[in-house]
């Protein structure tokens, strides 16, 4: 029982509000397009509508149950950042979503990250993880990926890192072995 109380106590403080259930996103109102944009962020108004709404049903999908409430909604619109990887070398960019906001990313910049290539006949999701970033090894034609997360610190200015590498087995990206670095920590 106690381990029951303590799991539901961090899955609250990892979510807070963003416990709301809807009844589904086809009664959710459309997410309207952003204009503001940063000098290293881009912003929503260039992301595809068709791709938005993707994104809302992966998030929806899920074996929690857990559907974005009408305030998830807004913190979306308001906060969905994208980058541009063309990860097989094909000249099409994939879209690399995530919501820079505490409520999506925690105290440790752990912004959630949405990796989705287009195809033929919509966006197919290739990687869900923490802090995506895109790697210079290829595998499979496919560059690797990591997700890198803060996990305190090795030393005085040395940072840990939970690393977890995905490769492209041929058809899909494939999680790798979790393992634990320190690099130095540069705060910005």
């Amino acid at each position: 029982m106690r381990q029951l109380i303590l799991f539901l106590c961090i899955v609250v403080s990892l979510f807070g509000s963003s416990c709301e259930n809807s009844a589904s996103t086809q009664n959710q109102p459309p997410i309207e397009k952003s204009s503001t944009v940063s000098s290293n962020q881009k912003n929503i108004s260039k992301i595809p509508d068709d791709l938005i709404q993707q994104l809302i049903t992966d998030i929806n999908t899920n074996e929690n149950n857990f559907h974005l409430s009408k305030e998830d909604l807004e913190v979306l619109n308001n906060y969905l950042k994208y980058e541009l990887h063309d990860l097989n070398n094909d000249g099409v960019s994939e879209f690399f979503l995530y919501i820079d906001h505490s409520d999506w990313c925690g105290a440790g910049s752990n912004c959630s990250y949405w990796a989705y290539q287009k195809t033929p006949t919509g966006y197919k999701l290739l990687v869900e993880d923490k802090v995506l970033q895109v790697k210079d090894s290829v595998t499979n034609g496919y560059r690797d990926l990591s997700s890198e997360t803060p996990m305190g610190f090795c030393d005085k200015n040395i940072a840990r890192l939970g690393v977890t590498p995905y490769k492209f087995d041929g058809k899909e990206y494939r999680k790798q072995k979790e393992q634990s670095e320190c690099r130095a920590f540069n705060p910005k």
